[in-house]
This record gives structure tokens, sequence and C-alpha cells, in this order.
């Protein structure tokens, strides 16, 4: 709605941030992209989650965490194959 555009700014720009190294490397193909931008959703849904559960003062932080968690999973997976 009206409002959230400075939420949703600040989100991407964690993203952005978080996928800076994976984005500018041979890793960033469709499936790659597709793989970033699955644990970017799945972040979100558990920033959005976590809102509803408990207080969260900073919304852009608790995200940051949660994708950082996200993203050393994805690639301890890609690693392990």
């Amino acid at each position: 709605g009206e409002g959230n555009q400075p939420i949703i700014s600040r989100l991407y720009g964690v993203y952005l941030a978080q996928t800076k190294g994976l984005r500018i490397t041979e890793y960033y193909s469709n499936e790659g992209q597709a793989e970033l931008i699955s644990a970017a959703i799945q972040a979100i849904q558990e920033t959005f989650r976590a809102t509803k559960r408990k207080h969260v003062r900073n919304i852009a932080g608790y995200f940051n965490g949660v994708l950082s968690n996200k993203l050393d999973d994805l690639m301890s997976e890609i690693m392990a194959r």
C-alpha cells in the first residue's frame, strides 16, 4: 500500500548489498539468479512472520540477518554439490 515504499527500498538495498559479490561472478546465471531470489523471498517471509510474533525494532536489520543466514545455507548447499 501507500507509504510502504521506504521499507521496500531498504529491503531491496539489503538484498543488493548482500548479493553483490554473487551477482558479479559466473554463478549469476539464470539458475543462480533464481536461487538468490528464492532465498530473498524466504527471508522476507520469515521477517514478516517474525513481525507478527514479536516486536521487531528494525525490519531491515532483521531481514539482513535472516538473508545472511539463508545465503550462508545456500552457499553451503552449493559447495556440497
